[in-house]
């Protein structure tokens, strides 16, 4: 992959990948130079077995996380920033999607408890002020048709990546022809 933005064309490859205690660490060649173990992306498993509420609290929180990081992941082989990305409805659509589906994974019923969850996905993804701000402007945009494709691009790549661990690059993909 090549960040044409970055006038000197940094050339990117992912070149060994390895699971070590459920947490997936990469090698990644950047220039020619070699830099050690990043970054480190989690994985999660939504069929973890949990018995007390404080373990499902853990969880819901940690698989917030790793959405974030994923979308992040995502945003950032695109050469791009979490912020650049919030005047673009698909974009937004896109994020929005992928933390609904994982909520509706975890079996999150109570809608504020849901808005709750996903504000702390924003804030992870686009920072503590600017999540928030984000995070309403998403849900004045619903209805929006840009808005709405992009939902349910990042529901079907969040679903994807939970059923059979095959992390689509959707918002990279777009972010790379249209941003």
């Amino acid at each position: 992959m090549r960040c044409a933005h970055q006038g000197h064309g940094t050339a990117v490859a992912l070149t060994s990948q390895r699971t070590v205690g459920g947490v997936v660490t990469a090698r990644w060649t950047r220039g020619g130079t070699r830099r050690d173990r990043a970054p480190v992306f989690p994985t999660f498993n939504p069929r973890l077995r949990v018995k007390s509420s404080r373990k499902t609290s853990d969880k819901r929180h940690y698989a917030t996380q790793v959405a974030s990081n994923i979308l992040a992941l995502q945003i950032s082989l695109a050469c791009a920033v979490p912020s650049s990305i919030s005047s673009d409805p698909f974009a937004l659509g896109y994020v929005f999607g992928y933390h609904d589906r994982v909520l509706q994974v975890l079996g999150i019923e109570d809608a504020q408890e849901g808005l709750a969850m996903m504000a702390a996905g924003y804030r992870n993804l686009f920072g503590e002020r600017l999540g928030s701000v984000v995070l309403s402007k998403c849900v004045d945009l619903r209805g929006h048709p840009r808005f709405e494709k992009g939902a349910f691009q990042g529901e079907e790549d969040a679903g994807l990546y939970l059923r059979a661990r095959r992390l689509s690059m959707g918002l990279s993909s777009y972010l790379r022809i249209f941003g």
